[in-house]
């Protein structure tokens, strides 16, 4: 008797199925951190353009804002949020605010970076990141600027 046996054994499957968690384990995590760095970039060119709107205001206007208001109307964006503090009467300094909103199960939410008229830019909050706040931008939680 001669028999010709079709299918896979359990242990042939079982070593499939502990090389895709290998490679899952790797996966993921890069692409968690490939996921924050993208929205940490984005974060900071949506900033650094609002920041170059408020200079081309300030060229017309001679302030940034009024009474706390910055004169520029800040963009809508379902990543970020964008605030703009203007104090005085006659704005002569501003202090640009994003942060991340949700998509918290990516690792993306709370990110907090700022850039004053002088172009002082700062981190504030950063998803895994330590000694924070920093005086520049980060893009990763390994805090390089």
């Amino acid at each position: 008797m001669n028999k010709t046996q079709h299918g896979f054994t359990l242990i042939e499957i079982m070593i499939v199925v502990a090389i895709i968690g290998v490679l899952l384990a790797i996966a993921v995590p890069n692409y968690r951190e490939h996921v924050v760095r993208s929205h940490a970039t984005a974060a900071q060119s949506l900033i650094a353009d609002q920041r170059v709107r408020l200079e081309q205001s300030y060229q017309d206007r001679r302030r940034y804002g009024n009474a706390g208001v910055c004169d520029v109307a800040m963009p809508t964006d379902k990543n970020f949020t964008l605030a703009c503090d203007a104090p005085g009467n006659q704005a002569q300094t501003y202090l640009l605010t994003i942060s991340s909103k949700g998509a918290s199960g990516l690792g993306v939410n709370g990110m907090v970076f700022t850039v004053t008229e002088t172009n002082v830019r700062r981190t504030t909050a950063f998803p895994g990141a330590a000694g924070l706040p920093k005086n520049c931008w980060i893009s990763t939680k390994a805090g390089v600027c």
